[in-house]
C-alpha cells in the first residue's frame, strides 16, 4: 500500500489578516523593530514606512502561505533590477536599425499615406533624396511653427490660444510615436 504524504495543515487567513492589520498600525520605529526580529538585521535607513510594512506583510504571507519555489527565486535573481531594465531599453531604442536599401517606410500624416524609400545613399520621398530619416520626416511634416501667413491671419482675427490650438502641429516619427 503506498504511503501517503500529509503536508503541513492549512494555515488560518483570518489570523494572517489580523497581524497584517496590525502591521498597518505600527509606525516607522515599531516596523523597524519588527524587521530586525524577522530578518535578524536593521533595515536599511532609507527604507520608508509603506516598504517596511509591505515587505514585513510579504514575509507573514510567505512565512504562513510558502514562498516562491527554488526555480522561480533563480529566475527572479537572474532579472535585472527595473532601472537597468529601463536603461537598456532606452538603449535598444537608440541604436541603429539595419534599413537595406529598397525598404519602404509609410505613415499616414494629415490623411494621406506617406512612404519614404530607403536608399543607399539616404531616403527618399517625392523624388528628393534626405541624408536622415528626421530630414525626410521635417521635410513631410513642416516646420514645427506655422507658416508666417498663418500667424499674421491670427493676430488680426482670432485670440492667440484659440490659434495654437487651431494650427499646432503634431510632429511624427516614422515608428509611430509623436514627439
Amino acid at each position: 500500500m503506498p504511503r501517503v504524504k500529509i503536508g503541513p495543515a492549512i494555515p488560518d487567513r483570518k489570523s494572517l489578516d489580523v497581524e497584517i492589520a496590525r502591521l498597518r498600525d505600527l509606525d516607522v520605529g515599531e516596523l523597524r523593530i519588527r524587521w530586525q526580529n524577522a530578518f535578524g538585521r536593521p533595515p536599511p535607513p532609507h527604507l520608508p514606512r509603506h516598504l517596511l510594512f509591505r515587505v514585513l506583510a510579504y514575509r507573514l504571507q510567505a512565512d504562513q502561505l510558502g514562498d516562491l519555489d527554488a526555480e522561480n527565486q533563480r529566475l527572479l535573481d537572474r532579472t535585472m533590477s527595473p532601472e537597468e531594465a529601463g536603461q537598456r531599453a532606452v538603449a535598444l531604442g537608440r541604436s541603429n536599425a539595419e534599413l537595406r536599401p529598397g525598404t519602404v517606410l509609410g505613415r499616414e500624416w494629415r490623411g494621406r499615406m506617406q512612404r519614404v524609400t530607403v536608399l543607399a545613399d539616404g531616403f527618399g520621398w517625392n523624388g528628393k533624396t534626405y541624408p536622415s530619416l528626421s530630414k525626410a520626416a521635417f521635410a513631410i511634416t513642416g516646420p514645427a511653427r506655422c507658416p508666417l501667413r498663418c500667424e499674421m491671419q491670427a493676430a488680426v482675427s482670432a485670440p492667440a490660444a484659440s490659434h495654437r490650438a487651431r494650427c499646432s502641429r503634431s510632429r511624427t516619427r516614422f515608428d509611430g510615436a509623436s514627439r
